[in-house]
């Protein structure tokens, strides 16, 4: 399988995995919070959608400029060193997260979006971004350079796999905010 392959794959089992976890949920369960210092699954989702938000356009205004430059296509990519630490250290392993990592404040999630904006806004950015794999099929993965909310510039082909795992990692977070919510309303459930 190609790189781009791998990583259109992963966009769409993101896309079902969210689809799946969300689907038939009250405004009560996606809005709970496991506790107070801790994200409900619309505001990990929201989160996420922050961080889309920044990524996608300067992905496409990257793969924009390498365009100009006449790069030839590089589609067998490696991973650099950087990026596939900054990968490893973000994604979740056997669904443990075992680095927490402070959210910058303008990647805190809004709290006056609903979850139909939210999951909508998410659905559309995922598949911008599955736009923004395909056009990165036309540039060298390994030259192409991406801006990052950090003072770092990660290659292109390290930045969708680093956005994935980021992604991956909010998704565990929000999937443990609806079991919390879950049991806390069967606890709660005058039947119990």
């Amino acid at each position: 399988m190609s790189y781009i392959t791998d990583i259109q794959h992963q966009i769409d089992a993101q896309l079902k995995t969210v689809e799946e976890m969300f689907e038939g949920l009250s405004g009560e369960v996606y809005n709970q919070r496991p506790s107070e210092k801790k994200w409900s699954a619309r505001e990990c989702l929201a989160h996420l959608n922050k961080t889309l938000l920044h990524y996608n356009p300067h992905i496409h205004d990257s793969i924009a400029k390498s365009r100009t430059t006449g790069q030839t296509p590089n589609l067998e990519y490696n991973p650099g060193f950087l990026g596939e630490r900054l990968t490893r250290m973000m994604a979740p392993r056997n669904g443990v997260i075992r680095m927490k990592v402070r959210t910058l404040g303008n990647f805190q999630p809004a709290s006056n979006e609903t979850y139909d904006m939210t999951l909508k806004e998410f659905r559309q950015l995922m598949e911008e971004l599955r736009g923004l794999v395909d056009e990165a099929g036309t540039v060298d993965l390994g030259r192409t350079r991406v801006k990052t909310p950090f003072v770092l510039r990660l290659k292109l082909g390290d930045t969708f796999p680093y956005v994935l795992a980021h992604n991956e990692r909010h998704l565990l977070q929000a999937q443990r905010a609806l079991e919390a919510a879950q049991r806390g309303l069967i606890s709660a459930s005058p039947h119990s």
